[in-house]
């Protein structure tokens, strides 16, 4: 009779094989399921160029993220929401970092993104994170311990941008994180409505701020420099 062996008493060139076959059946699966829902997109670009730029935005991130973790207590349990995170690599690179009960922190991760195109390839893409489409202002104030909001404001109008931060805000029960280019110079990118300065900086009054390099964002200037804005609940 045949017995198939156990997968421990496969040969390392045998495993190696297999593993390398899985990993390029997932990525055929994820082109197949992004084909159908963005038949208009290029998988390869996501891939390789968006996943590189949202994983570069998701340090910025953690440049403040780390400090402010330092202060609670270790094996803390915390829950994440990532406003307008787009594909979700960022967000996934956060959520698997922060993703062992046991570790120093934990971060219990949800997206937010308005594209429920998205919301259909999440599970294709992203493990550790689940997503939500709801609209910001739809959700009660205090629902997360955490918000954080990365490259978006830039693209709504200046008023907008002020309340959308304010919601952020007050979404979170311990502090939110706010990111985006600083100063970019004249020509903006096409989809940037405005720059943040310091007079803008000053509207949205954080709890602290700090201007920062990034390998992430690279105007049409090729300037780096980025603002993240701790916002902290204020007193009533």
């Amino acid at each position: 009779m045949h017995s198939e062996r156990k997968m421990s008493e496969l040969p390392e060139e045998r495993l190696l094989s297999n593993a390398l076959f899985a990993k390029q059946l997932v990525l055929d699966t994820q082109k197949a399921l992004f084909d159908q829902i963005f038949p208009n997109d290029d998988f390869d670009f996501v891939i390789n160029q968006w996943r590189t730029q949202n994983i570069f935005f998701a340090l910025d991130t953690m440049a403040i993220l780390g400090d402010e973790l330092y202060n609670y207590p270790h094996g803390s349990s915390m829950t994440y929401l990532d406003v307008g995170a787009g594909p979700g690599f960022g967000t996934e690179f956060i959520a698997d970092l922060f993703s062992d009960p046991q570790g120093a922190i934990h971060l219990e991760c949800r997206a937010l993104e308005l594209s429920t195109q998205w919301q259909r390839i999440y599970p294709a893409l992203n493990s550790h994170l689940s997503i939500s489409t709801e609209n910001l202002f739809d959700i009660p104030d205090k629902s997360f311990d955490i918000v954080a909001c990365s490259h978006v404001i830039e693209h709504l109008e200046p008023d907008d941008a002020v309340n959308f931060v304010k919601k952020l805000s007050a979404v979170a029960r311990e502090f939110a994180i706010v990111t985006c280019p600083f100063k970019e110079p004249e020509p903006r990118h096409p989809s940037h409505i405005h720059s943040i300065d310091e007079n803008f900086i000053n509207r949205l009054n954080p709890t602290s701020f700090e201007v920062l390099k990034s390998f992430g964002w690279n105007g049409p200037h090729k300037q780096s420099r980025i603002v993240g804005m701790l916002f902290r609940p204020r007193a009533s």
